[in-house]
């Protein structure tokens, strides 16, 4: 499920991994993928935390899956645009939190 990406220059979990395990295409029903990104995300970043805190996990730019990057050598319009799809993705997770404990 993981794998490098010289184009992304860092690790990805591609939108077709993610799709594969969640039984749908990102297509075909994208809010519920948004909420299953944001939980895989979340999942993602706490491993790293752990084993790799160096690294951060972010949503990629140009497709439905996360990356795995090196903030220190990203530039600052790359970090900019980076950390504008976490914060969606994160209000994303906030939205799932809430409605969880509504339940």
């Amino acid at each position: 499920m993981l794998e490098f990406s010289q184009f992304e220059a860092g690790y990805i979990i591609s939108q077709k991994d993610l799709e594969q395990a969640v039984g749908y295409r990102q297509r075909d029903q994208p809010e519920a993928f948004d909420y299953f990104l944001a939980d895989v995300y979340g999942l993602v970043l706490q491993a790293l935390e752990e084993c790799l805190p160096h690294l951060k996990v972010y949503p990629a730019l140009n497709f439905h899956g996360l990356i795995i990057l090196d903030p220190t050598q990203m530039t600052l319009e790359e970090t900019k645009l980076y950390h504008g799809r976490r914060d969606r993705l994160l209000r994303k997770q906030a939205e799932q939190d809430i409605r969880r404990s509504e339940l």
